[in-house]
């Protein structure tokens, strides 16, 4: 196990580790929110991912108070496999370069951390929109806890969302997980989270250790309508199914899957719409059902005639409001 620094508390180490990529107008504000934290034993970790603005600037700027390094592009999940392996901590913060966290996140996360070994904690955390020159509003998703009989697997493929900075992960955990799946550009945090949940980690809800998941004009492959992201996102689905089968509980997730894969061929009917009707085929193919996705109206209209006219006339309501 790493050791701690010498903070003279006998605290754990916690490590921040965080990709960077042009986050110029972000990161600053990221760090100094890092920084800020309560908790006494921190170390703050970035790989910057051959930014070409002047973020590697801004994060020479903090002298030794930010370990960082820089290298050639190769994505988001190999920039934090990077930052990863220069972190010490017995816990690891994963973070973007353009989130917020409150000044106690951490603090609150370690202490029950430590009363739940080998648990991964989760807190609330908001959504922040930001409109380049300040935040416009901040608004509260995820306040409480899962429900106890909750099946956080199946929450995670009917699109539960947990941003990666709200989690305070320990360091045998990862060790027994692996390190990021460099082979995805979307979704890689819901694959990092199920991953976990397949391999029968537990996770703790741990309330007040507020999270900001920014939103901004800025691209971000979260919300990412593109043929690649919706691959990316397909290959996560893939890769649990494949899990399932191997352990035999496929059956009982035949729904959920079924549901991600409608849910992708609805919200990306527009953008990609050769892997949007590949994602409807896999989704009857699955489950054998009809799509569980959209209004009772939607989904009557699409077990009558099929998708084509099903988006078609979704396709005509939203460009109609848009008039209005």
């Amino acid at each position: 196990m790493p050791e701690n620094k010498n903070t003279g508390t006998g605290a754990p180490l916690v490590s921040v580790v965080m990709a960077c990529y042009n986050a110029e107008k972000f990161v600053r504000a990221t760090l100094d929110s890092i920084l800020a934290q309560t908790w006494p034993n921190l170390e703050v970790c970035v790989a910057d991912d051959a930014s070409t603005d002047s973020s590697r600037e801004i994060l020479a700027s903090y002298g030794g108070v930010v370990r960082w390094e820089t290298g050639p592009r190769r994505g988001q999940s190999a920039a934090v496999n990077r930052a990863y392996r220069m972190a010490a901590g017995r816990f690891i913060n994963f973070h973007d370069g353009d989130d917020l966290m409150a000044p106690d996140k951490i603090a609150r996360q370690v202490e029950v951390a430590l009363a739940n070994p080998g648990m991964v904690v989760y807190g609330p955390w908001r959504l922040a929109w930001h409109n380049g020159s300040g935040f416009e509003k901040r608004e509260e998703r995820q306040t409480g806890p899962v429900p106890d009989d909750a099946d956080l697997l199946e929450m995670h493929l009917r699109g539960w969302f947990c941003p990666n900075h709200a989690y305070l992960w320990p360091r045998s955990v990862i060790e027994r997980i692996g390190l990021w799946d460099e082979s995805l550009c979307a979704d890689k945090d819901a694959d990092y989270a199920m991953r976990a949940i397949l391999a029968g980690v537990g996770f703790v809800y741990c309330p007040n250790a507020w999270a900001d998941y920014v939103m901004h004009k800025g691209p971000r492959e979260s919300v990412s309508r593109t043929a690649r992201s919706l691959r990316s996102r397909c290959r996560v689905v893939r890769k649990v199914t494949r899990v399932l089968e191997e352990q035999r509980r496929l059956d009982r997730y035949r729904d959920a899957i079924a549901w991600r894969y409608d849910e992708f061929a609805r919200t990306h009917w527009e953008t990609c719409r050769p892997v949007a009707v590949w994602c409807a085929r896999q989704a009857r193919r699955i489950s054998g059902k009809p799509t569980e996705v959209g209004k009772w109206h939607y989904r009557l209209v699409r077990r009558m005639f099929g998708i084509y006219v099903a988006e078609g006339i979704a396709m005509a309501k939203r460009r109609l409001l848009r008039l209005f």
